[in-house]
């Protein structure tokens, strides 16, 4: 059996951090993208969350770095 990944990454612009991974070759998952995160799929294993810093910060209780 394959373990799933899930990545969450914090992005000062969604947009441009999807158009991105697109030219990578991931997928965009509209079924879970918002203006605030977009959920990129690689393969049926691996999936990349593109999170606003502002969405990123609900889930961490620590300050985001540069």
């Amino acid at each position: 059996m394959n373990s799933m990944v899930f990545v969450n990454f914090p992005v000062a612009d969604v947009n441009r951090s999807v158009a991105f991974y697109e030219k990578l070759g991931f997928k965009k998952n509209e079924e879970f993208s918002t203006e605030e995160a977009g959920s990129m799929v690689w393969d049926d294993t691996f999936w990349v969350m593109l999170l606003s810093h502002d969405f990123y910060k609900k889930f961490i209780k620590y300050y985001l770095s540069n």
